[in-house]
């Protein structure tokens, strides 16, 4: 196994339409308030409703669930072309729904997409009050976001015009506004996760709960699902399933952080389904009646620790015991390890999406991007993301992304597990690229390195960015490509990590040392369209 250094230049070139879920539905059939027709995927939630963080120490005992049954047949909608219209037995009207399919071929493969945690809160709600925009934070990576065929995030702090917006400050009470939740539709949101510890907060104490049911149906409103909440802890439970390319997709959510006990919901009281070893059977147990492939959305952990601690760790089992096909987890502010139990793929956490904590491991996430074949699970990969001080997200550049895989990887080896593929593979390009382009963006390329190189060359030092493995003489593996978009290839100025020249750094143009360093000049370049964007790719290794 050789140790070498891989440095890669990715511009973003054109952002192209969003492809579209090859499933629709008639939204004004879902919910009495009128969900608006956004072409959002096919997909159902019940019309009903209308200190910091602590986690328990052990998997907690909450309501008893023994006599909790969830009967899909009664309690869940679902868009599947064979369902027949069904009811959600609450005290509004009865909704239905009268699915279409499109005519679009089933594709081989589906992407769905899921993001760390969303707070547009507290300075972030600041900045969009001052902008008037609420797009603000999503502005960059909304093309992503669009360009697959699920996208999933979860959601912990509250969508209400009813309290008075907290400013910038350092509090712990996290509330905006309503608009928040359009611009969530707009970025290209199809489902949110919303049993989370900060999804009643209202910080008046008159409130009740009603910044808790507003967000709710702020979410309803805009036509995108909520789960792991509800009017009671049966609805809480209830899965959300969503068919796409003919695939049906069931997600259910329970969490353990609470800003108090009437966070959870009870048999006759509103909330968030306890994370509780009863509450995870019950839940899975009900989607895979009703779904294809059921996800579940732990919200757990300590908060700012990479690794997963042993309640964690013993929640993930409990939770492989019900054997869903996927876990994805959030709450601990930083990006957690993956795992795999009993062939289950766990993603202990994602870090934060949007936020306004200003600690750099804070301001660090991931984008997972989890592909199926059919209903076969297909494997993943994570695109680290970044926000500034308004919780503006963007693609994080190479030294960033270096650090968010890092500790990922190395919290990943702290369970035993070898991650391997943390971030996009090599894929196949597109050979229409012009020669013009390849030649203008070589230049380029070739300029700076050999600028670069005349400043740090006398001091003993050599460009690099990902330290990665291969396999084999000159065994190129990609995977840890960093990206970059116009404005930086504009500077050419990029955040390299100079380190001190082998002995033997002169061995020959494209040829790895004996201790696995690589000399080579040579560019691959080529385009490729992937997520709604086009992308042109260079590569090159060593100087």
């Amino acid at each position: 196994m050789h140790r070498f250094w891989l440095f890669a230049i990715v511009i973003v070139l054109v952002t192209s339409a969003c492809q579209s879920v090859s499933t629709q539905i008639d939204s004004t059939a879902i919910c009495p308030t009128g969900a608006p027709d956004n072409g959002t995927p096919a997909a159902v939630i019940p019309c009903s409703p209308s200190g910091e963080d602590s986690s328990s120490a052990s998997l907690a005992q909450g309501t008893d669930t023994s006599s909790i049954e969830i009967d899909p047949s009664s309690t869940l909608i679902t868009s599947d072309a064979t369902a027949s219209p069904t009811s959600v037995p609450t005290a509004t009207p009865t909704p239905t729904i009268n699915p279409t399919v499109t005519g679009t071929p089933v594709p081989d493969e589906t992407t769905l997409l899921f993001t760390g945690v969303i707070v547009p809160a507290r300075c972030v709600q600041a900045k969009i009050d001052e902008l008037g925009n609420p797009d603000y934070p999503y502005e960059e990576v909304s093309p992503i976001i669009q360009g697959v065929d699920l996208s999933v995030g979860t959601f912990n702090a509250t969508m209400s015009d009813y309290p008075p917006r907290t400013g910038c400050l350092s509090t712990y009470v996290l509330v905006g506004g309503s608009a928040n939740a359009d611009a969530l539709q707009r970025a290209g949101f199809d489902g949110m996760g919303v049993a989370t510890n900060h999804i009643k907060d209202c910080g008046i104490a008159t409130c009740g709960d009603r910044a808790f049911f507003d967000t709710l149906d702020n979410l309803q409103r805009v036509g995108i699902p909520y789960i792991g909440a509800g009017t009671n802890l049966a609805e809480a439970l209830q899965p959300v399933v969503v068919t796409v390319n003919g695939v049906r997709f069931g997600f259910v959510s329970a969490g353990d952080s609470k800003q108090g006990e009437w966070t959870f919901a009870g048999e006759a009281s509103p909330g968030i389904a306890k994370l509780t070893g009863e509450n995870i059977q019950t839940a899975i147990a009900a989607a895979r009646q009703v779904a294809d492939v059921v996800i579940f959305m732990p919200h757990w952990g300590s908060e700012d620790i990479s690794v997963p601690n042993w309640i964690q760790r013993n929640q993930a089992q409990e939770i492989a015991t019900a054997k869903p096909d996927l876990v994805v987890g959030n709450h601990t502010h930083v990006v957690q390890a993956i795992q795999e139990i009993n062939g289950i793929p766990i993603f202990y956490g994602l870090g934060n999406f949007v936020f306004d904590q200003d600690l750099e491991d804070h301001q660090q996430g991931v984008i997972l991007l989890v592909k199926f074949k059919g209903k076969q699970y297909a494997g993943y990969e994570l695109i680290p993301t970044r926000f500034n001080e308004w919780g503006r997200v963007s693609i994080a550049g190479p030294q960033a992304a270096a650090e968010v895989l890092n500790r990922v990887e190395q919290s990943s080896r702290e369970l035993g597990s070898n991650v391997t593929h943390l971030y996009r593979p090599s894929m196949p390009v597109d050979a229409a690229v012009s020669a013009d382009m390849q030649q203008i963006v070589s230049q380029l390329f070739t300029q700076y390195l050999e600028s670069y190189q005349a400043q740090v060359q006398p001091e003993g030092r050599r460009i690099v960015d990902f330290e990665i493995e291969s396999v084999g003489l000159n065994a190129g593996d990609q995977h840890h490509s960093a990206e970059f978009d116009v404005d930086a290839i504009a500077n050419v100025v990029f955040s390299v990590r100079p380190v001190l020249y082998q002995t033997d750094w002169n061995a020959g143009n494209g040829t790895m040392t004996s201790d696995g360093w690589v000399r080579q000049k040579s560019l691959f370049v080529g385009l490729r369209k992937e997520y709604g964007r086009y992308w042109l790719v260079l590569l090159g290794t060593g100087l």
